[in-house]
């Protein structure tokens, strides 16, 4: 009976399972940002369904969202039709990867990479970025900001006006509320600038 319980069981593992189910299994596993199970179900899936186009395209995107950038170009190379959305996805991961980096320069290269951009996942990387550890980050993170006109980003710049205490990164955050004439805060402003005019 446990014999016979095991191999159903082992039967049930190892049973192809559905291209639309992998796939979804796949996505939900990416929102969620669970990355190493999207890649591994991704991986099965690939061996599972070679012929299919979606099966592709999310594995391309588990390569891509796992760090491993060169496979996910490779891979999208040989998957030869052209995708411009998927190409698009490779390019966040490589920036995504490149702020997660513990080397300053390259986290500075990827912050301005993200702000070239300009689009909705630009702004939520430097909202993100804004509430960095390292100072010069969050400073150079106001500055892009700044020249967005975008309202999250002005309400998050209002509100670490009150609350940041390093002085470089508050002197950028009151060029950013005067840039970006947020009226709300003038008074504000003034009452700073006459308290700090000798610094200016």
């Amino acid at each position: 009976m446990i014999f016979c319980s095991l191999f159903l069981l082992m039967s049930s593992l190892s049973a192809e399972v559905p291209a639309e189910k992998r796939v979804r299994r796949i996505h939900a596993h990416l929102i969620i940002q669970d990355e190493n199970a999207a890649l591994e179900e991704a991986r099965l899936a690939i061996k599972e369904h070679p012929e299919k186009k979606e099966v592709h395209k999310v594995y391309i995107k588990a390569l891509a969202k796992s760090g491993l950038i060169r496979e996910a170009i490779r891979s999208y190379r040989s998957f030869s039709s052209e995708d411009p959305e998927l190409l698009e996805e490779i390019c966040w991961s490589v920036l995504e990867k490149g702020l997660k980096s513990p080397q300053y320069a390259i986290r500075v290269q990827a912050l301005i990479g993200a702000y070239f951009i300009n689009d909705r996942k630009s702004v939520q990387i430097l909202w993100k970025m804004m509430d960095d550890e390292n100072a010069i980050l969050r400073s150079i993170a106001v500055q892009l900001s700044s020249l967005y006109k975008d309202r999250v980003l002005q309400k998050k710049i209002q509100k670490l006006f009150h609350e940041e205490k390093n002085w470089m990164v508050r002197s950028q955050l009151i060029t950013a509320l005067g840039k970006m004439q947020i009226s709300e805060e003038r008074a504000s402003l003034e009452n700073v600038l006459e308290k700090n005019s000798a610094s200016f």
